[in-house]
């Protein structure tokens, strides 16, 4: 008699995690480099359009330029188990509200006191991924990788003032580590064996109505459309939204979820390239040296994990 098939979420729980190799540190910090420039980009948008609708309006960008991937989309959908149902359910939720603190963060204290602030995601993401998935503990080199990359972000943010003006609106981006770091987690527990344009396209499509009423109920709806909210709502749709969210997936999907997010540390080196390029901010002595131990801590995780 022939041993029973596994089923559909066995398959999705157990399936294979690559070693962390150069593949994966490029393009993890390709992400990270989209991302780290976003920060400046958003803050400059945000000038002309309150932070929900601006969000909004980004994701509906990216939902047009994922059109075509529409009519595939429900046979998709029909194929998820009960439990990838779940996940999917939470994880849009979790994409949606991250993405409305992010933005009140960068509204409220600034990119700069926000990018430091997201590292977070890192230690939350080490932590949820040592309690839900059996393969991907805590070893030295992350431990290691924690550490210097803090630092370091923490160093480069400080040299942009950005640690000399806590408040309460820290709780935003604070709120935002806890959500994106666990809907991390839950997709690479349950939604592994889905396509990241899958995972993405259904994100976009249920932000949009979500962050529109949150927008149209709290915020003012006025837009000046300037050629700077139009670059900013360009590339965070297309660059930051559909190119970086689509690796990440497939990033998640594929490799051990701690190794990858621990790259994310070189977010704040990225941000802080990018005010240089927008605002010709010249990077202190303190920031290199912050940006010297980032580059260690993803060493440090490269050659251990």
């Amino acid at each position: 008699m022939e041993p029973a098939k596994p089923t559909t979420a066995t398959a999705t729980n157990s399936a294979e995690t690559r070693p962390f190799d150069l593949r994966a540190l490029l393009l993890a910090l390709f992400v990270s480099a989209l991302w780290g420039t976003g920060y400046p980009v958003s803050q400059a948008a945000l000038k002309y359009c309150s932070p929900c609708l601006f969000a909004a309006l980004r994701f509906l960008l990216a939902a047009f330029i994922l059109l075509p991937l529409l009519p595939s989309l429900p046979k998709k959908l029909r194929a998820l188990n009960k439990t990838e149902v779940k996940a999917f359910i939470v994880i849009n939720i979790l994409f949606a509200t991250n993405f409305a603190l992010v933005l009140y963060g960068v509204r409220v204290e600034g990119a700069n006191q926000t990018a430091v602030l997201m590292n977070l995601i890192v230690l939350w993401t080490v932590i949820f991924a040592h309690i839900l998935l059996p393969d991907d503990k805590i070893n030295k080199g992350r431990v290691a990788g924690l550490i210097l990359g803090f630092i370091g972000a923490v160093v480069v943010a400080s040299g942009k003032g950005a640690l000399g003006r806590w408040s309460l609106g820290n709780i935003f981006p604070f709120l935002a580590t806890i959500c994106i770091s666990m809907q991390n987690v839950l997709i690479r527990k349950y939604l592994a064996r889905v396509n990241p344009f899958t995972i993405l396209h259904c994100e976009v499509m249920v932000a949009v109505p979500l962050l529109a009423l949150t927008a149209f109920s709290i915020e003012s709806t006025a837009i000046t459309w300037s050629s700077t909210f139009i670059f900013g709502l360009i590339y965070t749709g297309l660059m930051t939204t559909c190119i970086a969210f689509f690796i990440w997936y497939h990033l998640l999907r594929t490799y051990p979820v701690s190794s990858v997010a621990i790259m994310t540390f070189s977010i704040p080196v990225f941000a802080m390239v990018g005010s240089y390029l927008a605002h010709k901010t010249i990077p202190s002595s303190e920031q290199l040296f912050g940006a010297i131990l980032i580059a260690c801590a993803i060493f440090a995780t490269s050659k251990v994990s």
